[in-house]
């Protein structure tokens, strides 16, 4: 991802995305002062993410996918989240890219309740996010 100037890092919360709209897209930097964390909002049935993941999706709740769907996978030391929700006031999609090894401790956090996952032990490393992707999954599998 691309590098924070000192400007951004300073205000990389409120900086625009990569489609220029405050209101949707935020990037964040990360541990490094370059972007790492870029977050995509769309209320209605639009897809959020920029583009379809390069990995197939964990889906975390199949019982419940389309109330409130969170799901992500790992490739090439990035993590792909994204999250819907049916039941809200206006319908709408959540989604995430972050570079795992780059994400700060408040990121890390963000991402792992937005999708469902246990707040702790925060997940450091690829490895962290694929077994607790697939760790929740089975156990949302496992209470059905």
């Amino acid at each position: 991802m691309a590098l924070c100037s000192e400007n951004a890092l300073a205000r990389c919360g409120d900086s625009p995305g990569i489609a220029g709209d405050p209101d949707k897209d935020r990037v964040r930097c990360g541990t490094q002062g370059r972007i790492a964390v870029v977050v995509t909002m769309h209320n209605g049935f639009a897809q959020a993410l920029l583009e379809a993941p390069p990995c197939r999706y964990v889906v975390l709740d199949p019982d419940h996918v389309d109330m409130y769907g969170g799901r992500g996978c790992v490739e090439g030391g990035r993590v792909y989240l994204a999250a819907s929700c049916m039941v809200c006031r206006q319908a709408s999609e959540w989604s995430m890219i972050g570079m795992v090894a780059e994400m700060n401790d408040a990121q890390l956090l963000s991402a792992q309740r937005q999708v469902g996952i246990a707040e702790r032990p925060l997940l450091r490393t690829n490895d962290d996010w694929r077994t607790a992707l697939a760790t929740t999954a089975a156990m949302k599998r496992r209470r059905r």
